[in-house]
C-alpha cells in the first residue's frame, strides 16, 4: 500500500472518532440554551411600544412619554430586560429634558408580564417652532433564561430590542411623517388600577345597599303582618277542632281523677257540666265559641281551657 493511501485512511479514522465522541454536558447545555434563545427570539419574547400623551406641545410644556413592554415569562422561559437603564432618574431623551417619571405595577397576563414606565418630558428651545422634535431611538437590552431538563436556569447572551424614534410636533397637531392623526387612546396602568379599585368599591357598596334594602323590605313586611294580626278580631283566630277535642278529653280525664280522690264539689260539678256542654254541642254540630284565654284562666262556669296551638304556648 502506498504512503499516500495510508495517510488517507488514518485521516478518515480520526475524523470518525471525533464525530462519534460524546459531546460534553456543558456544551450540550449551552447548545440547548442557544437553541431555546433562538426559538424565543423568533416568538417575539420582548415587544415594546411607546406613545406620548400629546401629539403637539408648546415650548416648555410638560407632557408624558409612556413606554409599555410585553415580556415573555413562563415556567420554561423567562425574558429579563435591563430595567436599570429604563429608570426615569437614569434615562435621557435629548433634546427633551426628563423632569420626572414613575414606574407602574406590573400586570401578569400569562404567558406575558406587562411593565410600564412614564417619563415627564419638556422641550426648552426657540428653534423648533412648527417643526418635529424627535424622541431618539432607544435600545432595550435583555436576556433569555431557559430552564433545562434538570430544572436549572441557564442565561443566554445579551440581546437588544430597538424602539424607533418618535416625532413630537412643536405647535402643530400632526408630525410630518404621520400617516394618520394620532389619538391618545388607552390609559396608563395607574389609571386602570385606580378605576378598577373604584369599580370594586362601588360594587361592594351596591351589594351592601341591596342587602340593606332587602332587610328593610323584610322588616316592613313583617311589621305589616304584625299589624294585620293585631287588628284581626280574636274570634277569627280559629283553633283546630282536634285541639278542642283534645283539651276537653284532658279536662274530663282530670275530673275523673279528682273524683276518684275526693267527693263531688260545686267546682268539680261546674267543670264537668261545662265539659259536657261542649261535648253535646259537638255532637249536634252546634257552634262553639273560642276565645283567647287570659293568664291564669281556669275551666268552669261554662268554659273549658284548651291549648290554642300544637306547641301549647297559647291557650283558649
Amino acid at each position: 500500500m502506498s504512503l499516500h493511501r495510508l495517510l488517507q485512511l488514518v485521516a478518515c479514522a480520526g475524523a470518525a472518532a471525533i464525530l462519534s465522541a460524546p459531546v460534553p454536558s456543558g456544551a450540550q447545555d449551552q447548545a440547548a440554551v442557544d437553541t431555546a434563545t433562538e426559538e424565543v427570539r423568533d416568538e417575539d419574547a420582548l415587544t415594546c411600544w411607546w406613545r406620548t400623551t400629546a401629539g403637539a406641545v408648546r415650548v416648555g410644556e410638560v407632557f408624558s412619554l409612556v413606554l409599555t413592554c410585553a415580556v415573555l415569562e413562563t415556567d420554561e422561559v423567562q425574558v429579563v430586560p435591563e430595567e436599570s437603564r429604563l429608570d426615569p432618574t437614569a434615562i435621557q431623551f435629548p433634546p427633551f429634558d426628563v423632569v420626572g417619571g414613575s414606574r407602574a405595577s406590573d400586570i401578569l397576563e400569562p404567558p406575558h408580564r406587562f411593565l410600564q414606565y412614564r417619563y415627564n418630558l419638556r422641550l426648552i428651545t426657540d428653534d423648533r417652532f412648527g417643526l418635529d422634535a424627535r424622541v431618539p431611538e432607544m435600545a432595550i437590552a435583555y436576556r433569555v433564561r431557559s430552564r433545562s431538563t434538570d430544572g436549572a436556569l441557564s442565561e443566554g447572551r445579551d440581546q437588544t430590542y430597538q424602539l424607533p424614534a418618535l416625532p413630537v410636533r412643536i405647535l402643530s397637531t400632526v408630525p410630518d411623517e404621520a400617516t394618520d392623526i394620532r389619538d391618545g387612546g388607552g390609559d396608563r396602568f395607574e389609571v386602570i388600577d385606580s378605576r378598577m379599585f373604584a369599580g370594586s368599591v362601588l360594587r361592594v357598596a351596591g351589594v351592601l345597599s341591596l342587602a340593606l334594602a332587602a332587610f328593610a323590605a323584610l322588616a316592613a313586611v313583617l311589621a305589616g303582618i304584625g299589624r294585620l294580626r293585631a287588628r284581626k278580631p280574636a274570634r277569627e283566630r280559629r283553633v283546630p277542632g282536634w285541639l278542642v277535642r283534645l283539651g276537653v278529653s284532658r279536662e274530663l280525664a282530670g275530673i275523673q281523677r279528682e273524683r276518684a280522690v275526693t267527693a263531688w264539689t260545686p267546682e268539680l260539678v261546674d267543670r264537668a257540666l261545662s265539659a259536657a256542654r261542649i261535648v253535646a254541642a259537638g255532637l249536634v254540630s252546634a257552634p262553639i265559641a273560642v276565645l283567647p284565654a287570659a293568664a291564669g284562666a281556669a275551666s268552669g262556669r261554662g268554659r273549658v281551657v284548651v291549648p290554642a296551638s300544637w306547641r301549647g304556648r297559647r291557650r283558649a
